[in-house]
Formats: C-alpha cells, structure tokens, sequence
C-alpha cells in the first residue's frame, strides 16, 4: 500500500494546521488538524483491507486461444472476480497489452466498484497485425473510497492471439493482368474435350486416340491430341533474410513476400494443384514436404504467422540455400523465387550453376512513405537490375516489384509466363 499524493497534501495540512493552533492558541483549528488525521489513519485501515482483500481476486479472460487472419477483429472481455466479501469503491483495471495491439477506442481501462464475491467485466477489440500475440497478465488498482492510499497487484490469465498474414489477394493486383488463380492453371496436353493438334502414333498410346479419317489420307497412323486443364505444380521459395525487413515491421518486403505466397499456395488449392515451399530466415529453413496445396497453405500460414525481424540474419548464405531448394524441389514442379530487395545477382548465380528446369523470379522491393524510404527502394532497383537482366538473359522469367500490386503482377506474369514455356507435356 502507498500513499497517494493526495493524502501527502492533507498530511502536511493537517500538520500546518496543528502548529497553527499551537502558535495562536485556537481550539478550532487544533480539531480541524485532528478530523484531517482522524480521515487519513480511517482510509488508511480501509485501505489496508482492500490490499488484503485483493490477495482473493481472480482474474480469467475470454477467449483463452484464437485464431484469426491479420486486422480480423478479436474481441476479448477480461473477467475479475472478487472471492471476498469486502466491497472494494474504488478499483481500476489496466490490460498489459503488448505494443502491437492497440485496442480500439482508446487503452482497455476498467473504472468502477466490486461487489464482495462478485465480479466485473471489461471487454475491447483489437486488430491484431501478422504474428503471436500474448496478453499475460491485468495490473489491478484499488483503494480507499477517497483515493487517499492505493494497492497494485498484477494477475496472470494468458490469452493467445495468433494472426495469420492475409494472402495477397487477386483483388489487390491490376484488372488487365492474369489473377492468380488463372496463372497458377495452364493448358496441357491430354484427355481434354479441345482440339490440339495431331501426331504420329507411337507404341503405347490408346487406340482410341487414334483419329482414323486423317490417318487414311496421310497414310500412316495418327493420334489426336486434345487440351486438358491442370494446374501448376509449384515450389516457393521465401526470402526472409533480414535485408528484406527493411522498413516498417509490417510493411516491408518480407511481409508482403509472406503474403504473396499465401495468395499463390491459396490459389493452387482452388484449382487442385500441388504445392511446396521453403522460407529461408538464414541460418535455417522452413520446410513442408509436397502434399496436398489446402495442407501447405495451413502449415504455411501457422508457421508464418509467428515469423519476425528477430528470427532472421544476414543474408550470407542465400545462394547455398538456392541451390539446396533446387536439388530437393521436385522436378516436375515449376519453382518461383520471391526475393528481397539485393537478392537477385545471389539468386542469379545459383541459378546459372543449377540444373534446367522450369522457373521464375520476382524480387520485392517496396520500401515506402518517405522519401528516404523512395531513394532506398531506387537505389535497390539499381542493385538488382543487373541480377534480373542476368536471369532474364538465361530464360529465366524475372521482375522487379515496387508495390503490392505490383509483386502481385509480377507473381501472375512469371507463372503465366512459365506455363507458356514450359512442355505441355505432364
């Protein structure tokens, strides 16, 4: 318990008004100063009391553990339960938030009495931003009636917020560009009802194909070939070095990297694609087996959501990694390379050294909001230009990015791009 600087006041005025007394002789101020000490010493043993009485508070809030996407509202009402009989006038509840939520409406703050063996409710909303987000413990404040004297005690009750990154969606991207979902869905030959093209017969293939009216004219046998749609397989791969945090906690390359890879994973789910990817934070990786894309899109986004600044290093070993995603991604699958800014002439020269396959790039580089922060992003394009035009140079689709909707362009138009080159063949 302490004292508050209110009762400090009518301390030392009472006291002032003692010696007062004394030095004039006046009865009436000598019981002035004796009702101020009598309230202090009165609201001193209340408060006392309440002190104790707080040892019996129980505090729990609801919802224990949550799930949401990023800026999805998340009510939670906090609970404090009173298991004395004492009534308490006079108490405040104070949330320890963590900086990264910001309730709305002002800080959770709770003013008001307690009943004994009763309770109260405070209830507030957050948005919380991409990541995991514990609210541990309340500060609980209480005292006399007069505020005279005051008791703090803190109570533990967790709750777990954890917020997915939302994926980048279609939506956010220019209309005159390929969506996701039509990017990540191509053309191949097979057993689908349009027209390709026709070619000799080869040991093997379905009689049934064979397209006799063409085969009597040409004079030797000939099969029919037809369009089906199937989606692409890919492999991500996710620059989380710390070169690609620059800016804003969540407004920087490696936040929207995560979320075009949700987008991306999202859309091969809806067209039943088979998906993968590695997050490379520097000294280790993220890694999912090929499975099916709903799977991946779930582990990707629980894993990503508890991904931050502190978990990454310098980007020292990049190329390394570049080459280890190649040699484990499976070989039928096409492979997209969503770098940070000063990624792509690493990014190049792995690839040079690595088997062909079929792939593309797209280097995020979106620092914004000031103009320190638009001569960082152009200094950055002129890093990487080099390192595109390199890859550009060896058949490899890549872009450089300078917005959100303009990775999401880029995402689009280098599988697109993939799906035009690539064999048609499954």
């Amino acid at each position: 318990m302490e004292a508050a600087p209110k009762a400090l006041g009518l301390a030392f005025t009472a006291l002032g008004l003692m010696l007062l007394a004394v030095h004039r002789g006046s009865p009436a101020l000598a019981v002035a100063a004796s009702a101020l000490l009598v309230i202090l010493a009165y609201m001193a043993g209340v408060a006392e009391g309440v002190s104790e009485a707080m040892g019996g508070f129980e505090a729990s809030r609801f919802p224990e553990h949550v799930r949401v996407v990023e800026g999805d509202a998340v009510h939670v009402t906090l609970r404090l339960r009173n298991a004395t009989q004492r009534v308490i006038h006079s108490i405040t509840l104070r949330e320890g938030l963590p900086e990264t939520l910001k309730p709305e409406g002002g800080p959770a703050v709770y003013r008001g009495s307690l009943e004994g063996f009763g309770g109260v409710e405070a209830s507030y909303t957050v948005r919380p931003p991409p990541g995991l987000h514990r609210i541990e413990y309340v500060d609980v404040e209480a005292g006399d009636p007069l505020g005279l004297y005051k008791s703090r005690t803190r109570l533990w009750a967790t709750t777990t917020i954890q917020a997915y990154p939302r994926p980048l969606s279609t939506a956010q991207g220019p209309a005159r560009r390929l969506g996701l979902a039509e990017a990540v869905a191509s053309r191949r030959r097979g057993w689908g009802l349009e027209f390709y093209s026709l070619r000799d017969y080869q040991p093997g293939d379905d009689p049934r194909l064979i397209a006799w009216l063409p085969s009597g004219r040409a004079g030797r046998p000939l099969v029919r070939e037809n369009v089906e749609e199937r989606a692409l397989d890919v492999c991500v791969f996710l620059d989380l070095s710390l070169e690609s945090w620059a800016g804003g906690p969540w407004g920087s390359s490696a936040a929207w990297i995560m979320r075009s890879a949700l987008g991306i994973l999202e859309a091969s789910a809806s067209t039943g694609g088979w998906a993968c990817y590695t997050a490379y934070l520097g000294e280790s990786t993220l890694r999912m087996p090929p499975t099916r894309a709903p799977e991946v899109l779930e582990w990707l986004a629980e894993q990503l959501s508890s991904v931050s600044p502190r978990h990454a290093v310098p980007r020292k070993r990049l190329a390394r990694a570049v080459e280890r995603f190649e040699s484990e991604a499976p070989r039928s699958f096409y492979t997209l390379y969503l770098l940070g800014p000063g990624a792509s002439l690493d990014a190049a020269e792995a690839l040079a050294a690595a088997p062909t396959r079929w792939r593309a790039v797209a280097v995020a580089v979106m620092p914004h909001g000031s103009r320190l922060a638009e001569a960082l992003a152009e200094a950055y394009r002129r890093i990487d230009s080099p390192g595109v035009a390199k890859l550009r140079a060896s058949g490899i689709p890549a872009y450089i990015a300078g917005s959100p909707p303009a990775l999401l362009e880029a995402v689009a138009e280098g599988l697109s791009e993939v799906a035009r080159r690539a064999p048609i063949i499954h």
